[in-house]
């Protein structure tokens, strides 16, 4: 009997001590999405307290007062966090305040964002940081997401940008400073700001983005994504885009106002990312947050602001005037990048490419990017006097000295038959065109002045532009298109309508002056178009392939078939037309007609604008 209450006081011992029976503890099969799910879910996915925080309130007993007293812990643990700097407290402040603001509505909700934001700035402050920690990538992520719930109360509330105004806050008050900015228009110009966390862009290849502190956002200033209202004009045929959706970065600088930790003060600041996407914080040098794909998808969103076959039929269905677009204001530490497009396209055409290349820090701090529009459906020789009309503008603007050694260092990137309008932006004709289409000396002829400027100074005589430095040409048709003799393509044709002015200009000039320029498709007085002047017929071509091209050049050519392929075609120009001798570069990519839509074209500008800076 002795024997076996000895044996079970042992027993229920081992029992006790958790000896002999199934583990409460161990490990159970899992995998990397489970693990992911449990150890990186946050308020910032809405998806209750982080595995960290929560971690941290159990082992201070903390947990049960967060859910009933939530204010009241999160002012007991600022007073821990003042009497020990311990950075896991610190953590935990700035989540739970995060994670109450989102439980909050108008100023309540604004005051634990701001708390938030400060106990994130105090982290990321704090001495010995390691920046490899999850504590430290993940605060940054507080910072910015707290920031851009900032933005938005601000705007809710109608509290003005430029005005000061105080706060209370879990650690005492903030006083929030009056908004700087480097943003192109002044603040009060905008009228809202929205913040790119909260749009998924598509249609674009590349997500031209840089993670860092701060929220990238899309500046509003014209809700109607107007390009033709007054303040985007700068002259005559240069238009500024800087008007439309900008993008932006609002960085938060935070500062404490005494040594108690019980006063702040906090001023927005908008940055351009065109401009900086780096800032200074306590002496040292922290990268800023942007991102350039969504303002522009943002704009790109409600479809082409004009039908570039429609405007191919008739002028007036371009809807906005024709000349130059700049992205940006202009700068005279960057060069000029001036994109031409071709048949039947608009500057849409080149969003892709504008958008790859501006991930590129060396292309966005040395550059800027020009657009031209025009309509198509007028000669090339006439669009290409548009194209150096709008360009001389430019210049008178931009460099009326003549001395800027960045816009006289412009780059000219065309697709297609922008392609030959930039090739008269880098010949010489003297009078070859002038010769090979008259009898006797132009100024013999009965004509009046206006035409003859026509004929010389607006199509005929041309002179290599002194500021164009290098160009590209992308499936340019040097020699023509045989597309142009396709039964549709002529059909198309048959549908331009020319403007009336222009058409009368051009009809009233000698028939024997416009059938051997080449503007003249036969003997009647039809005038030529733009599908005209694509005809290998077209007696300018040959003329004007025979002209040495004044600048470096490159020649980009897309074959359907295959990579590195000599005489292939596109679908659209062979290589017969679109190889000229004495180029700089000729790379043949696998591409259809939309050589500057695809990866390995964009790749290939890329490449000649960075060898460029060389």
């Amino acid at each position: 009997m002795k024997f076996k209450l000895i044996s079970y006081g042992f027993i229920l011992a081992l029992a006790v001590l958790g000896f002999g029976c199934a583990s409460d503890y161990g490990v159970t099969k899992s995998n990397k999405a489970d693990w992911l799910k449990t150890y990186a879910r946050s308020p910032l996915t809405n998806d209750g307290l982080s595995f960290r925080v929560k971690n941290y309130l159990t082992r201070e007993n903390y947990l049960a007062e967060y859910r009933n007293q939530p204010t009241a812990l999160l002012k007991k643990l600022d007073y821990e966090f003042k009497q020990n700097d311990d950075k896991l407290t610190l953590f935990a402040l700035t989540e739970l305040a995060y994670d109450q603001g989102t439980k909050r509505e108008k100023l309540d909700a604004l005051s634990y964002y701001l708390s938030c934001a400060i106990y994130a700035s105090t982290y990321l402050r704090t001495p010995g940081n390691d920046p490899y920690s999850a504590y430290f990538i993940v605060a940054c992520r507080y910072y910015n997401y707290a920031s851009a719930e900032i933005i938005k109360l601000i705007k809710q509330e109608k509290i003005s940008l430029s005005s000061k105004w105080d706060l209370p806050i879990i650690q005492g008050k903030v006083v929030v400073n009056p908004a700087k900015s480097t943003l192109p228009l002044p603040l009060k110009k905008y009228t809202d700001f929205l913040s790119c966390f909260d749009f998924l862009q598509f249609g674009f290849q590349n997500y031209s983005r840089s993670s860092g502190l701060g929220v990238p956002l899309v500046a509003i200033q014209n809700k109607n994504n107007d390009v033709t209202q007054e303040y985007t004009k700068t002259d005559k045929n240069v238009f500024d885009l800087s008007g439309l959706p900008y993008p932006a970065t609002l960085f938060i600088k935070i500062k404490p106002l005494n040594n108690a930790g019980t006063s702040y003060s906090a001023t927005p600041e908008f940055f351009d990312p065109y401009l900086t996407d780096t800032i200074t914080i306590n002496g040292q040098q922290a990268t800023l947050e942007i991102d350039l794909t969504t303002p522009l998808a943002y704009v790109a969103h409600g479809g082409a602001s004009y039908s570039g076959f429609m405007a191919l039929k008739n002028s007036r269905n371009m809807k906005i005037p024709e000349g130059l677009y700049l992205l940006t204001p202009y700068k005279k530490d960057k060069i000029p990048v001036v994109f031409v497009h071709g048949l039947m396209s608009t500057p849409r055409t080149w969003m892709q490419m504008t958008n790859t290349l501006l991930s590129n820090k060396t292309i966005r701090e040395k550059y800027q990017f020009w657009f031209f529009a025009y309509p198509t459906g007028l000669p090339v020789l006439y669009s290409a006097y548009k194209l150096r009309k709008a360009l001389f503008e430019a210049q008178r603007k931009f460099d009326p000295e003549l001395n800027d050694p960045y816009f006289n260092r412009m780059i000219i990137v065309s697709h297609s038959m922008g392609g030959l309008l930039t090739k008269t932006m880098v010949l010489n004709s003297g009078n070859k065109l002038v010769d090979a289409a008259l009898e006797e000396p132009i100024d013999d002829l009965n004509i009046t002045a206006k035409q003859k400027d026509l004929l010389k100074k607006n199509t005929l005589q041309f002179k290599a532009l002194p500021f164009v430095s290098e160009v590209v040409f992308m499936s340019t048709p040097h020699r023509g298109s045989k597309m142009t003799e396709q039964t549709l393509m002529k059909i198309a044709a048959s549908f331009i309508t020319l403007p009336d002015k222009f058409v009368d200009k051009i009809k009233d000039i000698k028939r024997k002056v416009m059938i051997k320029t080449g503007m003249e498709k036969n003997d009647s007085l039809t005038v030529m178009t733009g599908v005209d002047s694509l005809d290998p017929k077209n007696r300018a071509l040959p003329i004007m392939n025979k002209m040495t091209i004044q600048v470096k050049f490159h020649s980009i050519i897309g074959d359907q078939d295959k990579a590195g392929k000599v005489g292939g075609s596109d679908g659209v120009v062979d290589y017969r037309s679109s190889h000229i001798t004495g180029a700089k570069s000729e790379l043949i990519i696998k591409s259809g007609h939309d050589t500057q839509m695809g990866a390995e074209g964009i790749k290939e500008v890329r490449r000649i604008l960075l060898k460029h800076l060389k």
